[in-house]
């Protein structure tokens, strides 16, 4: 009988203790949240994007596109000082960003400061002289020259 109330006791003990809590690692890879957040932004879904972007960015900070493709975010949700702010940081990460620079070269535009556009233009098409990047110097320039006007 003794025995049986030690093991009675033994499994209330034990029945009443704190349940533990387990924590898993994030499951993604870097790449995988970038990929998540591309096909969210690509949806329209910006906020969900910047989530996925952000993970991106936690798990491999070196890694210039999370930052390039959080700063489209930004764009898209007119937010150009964020906008802005990523771009750098992709260029900080990678200084042959040509897309970056020329994304930057757009907001630098938008906000009125052609010099700092041109700049960044140019730096991007010395890179690569894509159509979009000459597309963007054309809107640049025309900026430029409307407001002189």
């Amino acid at each position: 009988m003794k025995r049986i109330s030690l093991m009675i006791l033994l499994l209330l003990l034990t029945s009443c203790s704190m349940p533990r809590i387990v924590v898993f690692d994030d499951p993604l890879t870097a790449a995988q949240h970038n990929e998540l957040g591309y096909i969210y932004e690509s949806q329209g879904k910006y906020l969900l994007a910047e989530k996925e972007y952000r993970a991106a960015i936690k798990n491999q900070e070196g890694w210039s596109t999370p930052y390039f493709n959080l700063g489209n975010v930004y764009f898209k949700m007119r937010d150009l000082d964020k906008a802005q702010e990523l771009f750098r940081a992709a260029i900080e990460r990678d200084p042959s960003h040509s897309d970056a620079m020329n994304n930057l070269a757009y907001v630098l535009s938008e906000q009125g400061r052609g010099e700092d556009a041109k700049k960044w233009i140019g730096r991007a098409l010395s890179i690569n002289r894509k159509e979009e990047y000459l597309d963007t110097q054309r809107k640049i320039f025309s900026r430029e020259k409307g407001s002189r006007e």
